[in-house]
């Protein structure tokens, strides 16, 4: 059967999600770099980007944003290059065959699982049925380990965990801290970024009506226990800054959650623990900072920031360098700069063929976002070249003449040539990765 594209990205989405999709209405899929808008025409589309449709603007541009932020973080900063390294570096040895370097496929594989962690370690509790009643839920975070491929406790791979309650106390869930809720976090500043800019665009009384819907929303899905494995670093940092402006608590996170995707190995050999940390968790934290694990970086970087009044932050920049200062990674330049260098180093995987010139033509976009990506106010829309997008029409739409070439302007060929890599890389995992 003939799939449409629309198919194809719906498929490449259901086994792994390293980058989350909480809606139906968009997604990005790191295989391809594309974003689809599963529910947006092109005319709509169109018709948002121009400023034409306020209704339009409204559901398409914060939307946008969100996914922009995915594909900014999967091209831009230290953690994604690593990322799309294993993904083309996978392609590259099952398209060839490659029996010497199966391995690599097993490496992307297992990069993938611990990305978000699959269902099996959340845990869903007495309380999670119960409709949210409108209070602040209760934290505990607590530390276990992954499970290793022979079936058993891996004591080097450890993770961290966030039990929630009810105001009341009731156990609702417990989930891990992953990279995927970092990404998440970051994806969400960007879209209320954008909502706010369109708000702003809009006659009073419409004003506050959509402000009031979007405020219902985003607190129907921070509360979702359904979706707090992708909600949990936001649920930190709000619990660790007692910070009641959502959109201040989430640019703050966004930003620091940036700093730990693009955190070198020097960051997290400089990284100074907090005792009470070291005390809860021993020796893990060895093996935390030994993995280099984003997610374990950015909770010591909210616990040293428990104590800096961001609610009454006018300078975020000073209060991130008062952060990294105390944590000793000195200041945000500092880490970045050291980030910057390190994602440089790195090597575009060789191919031939069209998997050869989409690295090229991934890697030499990636150089020009990697400097920004990491500490870059707001949402990207209008200061970063937009991919092609897949509408709901199953048409790709050219929505920035600069990338109108090589496979950015093949993008239905790419498209069909990476969900065949993609299966390949589905068929060894299926036939022997436990």
């Amino acid at each position: 059967m003939i799939q449409t594209h629309l198919d194809i990205s719906k498929r490449m989405m259901e086994r792994w999600s390293p980058f989350p999709n909480t809606q139906t209405l968009g997604s990005y899929c790191p295989f391809s770099q594309q974003i689809t808008l599963h529910q947006c025409s092109e005319k709509e589309l169109k018709s948002a980007l121009a400023g034409e449709d306020e209704t339009a603007g409204l559901r398409v541009l914060p939307l946008l944003a969100h996914e922009l932020q995915h594909f900014v973080d999967n091209l831009g900063t230290l953690w994604g290059r690593q990322h799309l390294v294993k993904i083309f570096t996978a392609f590259k040895v099952r398209a060839e065959c490659d029996l010497q370097n199966f391995h690599d496929v097993i490496g992307l594989v297992r990069a993938l699982r611990r990305v978000d962690y699959n269902d099996y370690y959340t845990e869903l509790l007495t309380a999670v049925s119960e409709p949210w009643d409108g209070n602040v839920w209760q934290y505990q975070f607590t530390c276990g380990l992954e499970i290793g491929p022979n079936g058993l406790p891996d004591k080097s791979r450890p993770l961290l965990f966030t039990q929630f309650a009810t105001h009341s106390g009731a156990p609702v869930c417990r989930v891990p801290l992953s990279v995927a809720s970092l990404l998440e976090l970051r994806s969400v500043a960007a879209e209320i970024h954008r909502f706010q800019i369109v708000l702003d665009q809009l006659e009073k009384g419409m004003r506050v009506v959509e402000e009031k819907l979007w405020s219902k929303k985003m607190l129907e899905t921070l509360y979702d226990p359904l979706l707090t494995k992708y909600t949990v670093a936001g649920h930190c940092l709000s619990n660790a800054f007692k910070i009641k402006d959502l959109i201040n608590a989430f640019t703050i996170g966004s930003h620091i959650a940036g700093i730990c995707l693009m955190a070198s190995a020097s960051a997290f050999d400089s990284l100074k623990v907090p005792l009470q940390i070291l005390n809860t968790f021993g020796h893990r934290c060895d093996s935390f900072l030994k993995n280099r694990d984003p997610t374990f970086m950015y909770f010591v970087l909210v616990q040293h920031a428990r104590d800096l009044a961001f609610e009454e932050c006018v300078d975020v920049l000073e209060h991130l360098n008062a952060i990294l200062s105390r944590s000793g990674l000195g200041s945000v330049t500092d880490v970045i700069t050291n980030g910057v260098a390190a994602a440089h180093a790195i090597e575009a995987p060789r191919s031939e063929g069209m998997l050869g010139d989409r690295v090229e033509d991934i890697w030499r976009l990636s150089s020009g976002l990697i400097a920004n990506a990491a500490f870059a106010h707001g949402d990207g829309l209008g200061r970063l070249p937009l991919p092609p997008i897949l509408t709901a029409d199953n048409e790709f739409f050219m929505a920035d003449d600069s990338l109108n070439a090589g496979t950015f302007a093949r993008s239905e060929d790419w498209h069909t040539e990476s969900f065949r890599l993609y299966n390949l890389v589905v068929e060894f995992a299926d036939a022997v990765i436990p």
